[in-house]
């Protein structure tokens, strides 16, 4: 009797080109039934590698899910009928999820080969998953989720109404044939900011690839052995009671290695929730492309497409939407977007975490070609002790304080409706919470921001430039540290047609200041009053070397504490400063105080105006040779 040789899974892996977890997968599906030695190892023949190839032909050549697989090995004589045969008792992409799929696509006025070119994904396969033949893996699902501008549970839907914060076991919905061996019992999907499912994951179970998203998520191992791998780095593996928590937007890639069910409670984040209208706009992709039609003068001069025209963009842009306000001139361009995780706090514990990990979206979206230099940044965070947080960002540097930005971002709240008819707020900023009050009269919004305690840290300090010439300056607080400089002592009269020479004289003074020893400064304030002598123009040099557009909160806060200090602005009186555009702001000290170390303080409030400017789409396409920015002095 000849004897067929037998194969252990490494060898058989070796010659069919399927991973030994995908072989383990298969038997705990029933579709591969392995000899097993007296030891337990499992060993296979030729008439195994024959089924194995069978298997993997119509699952990666055909696109068949586990079922139909199953059907046409049962029956190899009608392929067709089998995989329509498995589709009504078990859809192969969980509860309708292939007639869910084709609605979404073409709510979207889009056709199977654009909805192709958006996701990265074969036209013939979405095809197919739209007609229940594929059964398609994590990776694919999520590119094609985050092309329709939605999150992977979004897309299989909702659970039915709102399930409330009770789930018993056994009432979640059931999601199988996602990809061999994976079942999701989804508890609570779009019904607030937290997605949450549980993950059954049979051995070699895996993603099938590396794939990213927005947002955040959590992963706590139930039972059974999970691995994870982040940015490509190496995998760590989770074991019952481990959680890995992450930013959605690293690419992450996961299997069950072990030999036994894996169980893994999986939550998702989707901090856009958070913004007004999550639940009645197009997805930001969408708002993209339909916002981006061609130019009327092209397209007036062709003949009509039999569709319409769309921009397209290749797999793996990366977006960033914004909403721009401008304060008196001074932009401020807030981020509607989670950058990723920070830790729980105060907001300046976040600001120095957002410095340390997430640094790059800096340079990235505000410096060129995104922004410039002038270009300045707000990215909202929670706040434990107040209503709103914010991290001020500029081109080049981290703000503690910024008033025209506070003034921009109680425009955007207004306009969102998230103040209500609230008149007044908190804000959580990393100097401390300051509080605004708004005002509005027949669609104009005034807002008052009284800033933290601002005080004088030196008076007449000497400076020397290097070109020779002496003067004094005061040196104060005002959420930022300036150094205030009477324009007339230096004869540099202050207009929009001076400003080349004003930066360069502040980086002087700044440069000479800094070299003495003491605290550095951040900024210049040249002060000089306006013809009408009613108020004082102010030209503010910041600490990215630029200069403020506005009268500028922050050092117009620490003028007033000079005057306060010499005696020349009392509490309640008002002080009104003017930028070189002649737009104002109205200043007023509504309190005084004295520090731990007995510097006397003052509380300023300024009051302003800010307008909407803009509301866009930052695109990062993955080929750019620029991705994290420049700037162009």
């Amino acid at each position: 009797m000849l004897h067929r040789p037998r194969m252990t899974i490494g060898e058989v892996a070796r010659q069919t080109g399927v991973k030994p977890g995908t072989l383990r997968a298969w038997e705990a599906s029933g579709l591969l039934v392995s000899e097993r030695t007296p030891s337990g190892q499992r060993r296979y023949g030729p008439e195994h590698l024959e089924r194995i190839r069978k298997i993997e032909h119509l699952r990666t050549i055909r696109g068949y899910n586990v079922n139909a697989i199953r059907t046409v090995l049962d029956d190899p004589q009608d392929t067709t009928a089998a995989a329509a045969a498995a589709a009504p008792e078990r859809p192969s992409a969980g509860p309708d999820l292939a007639t869910r799929v084709r609605a979404l696509r073409r709510e979207r006025q889009l056709t199977v080969r654009e909805l192709s070119r958006r996701a990265g994904v074969a036209a013939s396969f979405i095809s197919m998953i739209e007609r229940k033949r594929a059964s398609p893996s994590t990776t694919t699902l999520s590119a094609l989720a985050r092309s329709l501008g939605l999150t992977l549970g979004e897309l299989f839907g909702s659970t039915s109404g709102d399930p409330g914060p009770l789930v018993r076991v056994g009432a979640g919905r059931i999601i199988n044939d996602l990809a061999p061996a994976i079942e999701i019992e989804q508890i609570h999907i779009g019904h607030g900011l937290m997605d949450s499912e549980v993950w059954s994951l049979a051995p070699g179970a895996q993603s099938q690839g590396a794939y990213s998203h927005s947002g955040e998520e959590l992963i706590r191992v139930l039972e059974g052995t999970f691995e994870i791998a982040l940015d490509g780095g190496p995998p760590a593996q989770l074991h019952p009671g481990d959680t890995i928590q992450f930013s959605s937007e690293r690419v992450h890639q996961w299997r069950n290695p072990g030999s036994e069910l894996t169980r893994v409670l999986w939550v998702n984040v989707e901090p856009g929730r958070l913004l007004p209208g999550k639940w009645a706009v197009e997805p930001p992709y969408d708002q993209l492309v339909r916002a981006c039609r061609p130019p009327d003068a092209v397209l007036e001069s062709r003949a009509p497409e039999p569709m319409p025209l769309r921009l397209t963009l290749p797999t793996g842009t990366r977006v960033y939407r914004y909403l721009d306000t401008h304060s008196a001139g001074d932009p401020t361009r807030i981020f509607l977007d989670s950058p990723g995780p920070l830790p729980d706090g105060t907001v300046r514990a976040k600001r120095d975490a957002f410095r340390r990990n997430y640094d790059r979206l800096r340079s990235r979206l505000l410096q060129e070609p995104r922004g410039q230099a002038a270009t300045f940044g707000l990215f909202p965070v929670s706040s434990d002790i107040a209503d709103f947080g914010a991290i001020f960002v500029s081109s080049d540097a981290y703000l503690d304080m910024c008033g025209h930005s506070t003034i921009g971002y109680a425009r955007a709240l207004d306009a969102w409706g998230l103040l209500g008819s609230r008149e007044s707020f908190t804000l959580e900023t990393p100097a401390g919470v300051v509080k605004v009050q708004v005002a509005r009269n027949d669609g104009d919004l005034t807002t008052t921001v009284f800033n933290v305690p601002c005080h004088v840290e030196a008076l007449d300090h000497p400076v020397v430039l290097a070109d020779g010439r002496t003067f004094t300056v005061d040196i104060a607080y005002g959420g930022c540290r300036y150094a205030l400089v009477d324009a007339a002592d230096l004869g540099e009269p202050l207009a929009a047609d001076r400003t080349g020479a004003l930066k360069a004289l502040g980086q002087a003074i700044k440069t000479a200041i800094n070299a003495s020893g003491r605290p550095p400064v951040g900024g210049v304030l040249f002060h000089a009053p306006t013809e009408d002598a009613r108020a004082t123009r102010q030209i503010a040099l910041l600490k990215s070397n630029t200069l403020a557009r506005s009268p500028c909160g922050t050092a117009m806060s620490a003028r007033m504490a000079q005057l306060h200090a010499r005696g020349l602005l009392a509490l309640g009186e008002t002080y009104i400063a003017e930028n070189m555009l002649g737009v104002r702001f109205c200043g007023e000290i509504v309190d005084t105080g004295t520090t731990a170390d007995g510097l006397r303080t003052i509380r300023p409030a300024i009051t302003g105006e800010a307008y909407i400017s803009g509301v866009g789409t930052l695109v990062l396409e993955p080929d750019d040779p620029l991705p994290d920015g420049f700037l162009c002095s």
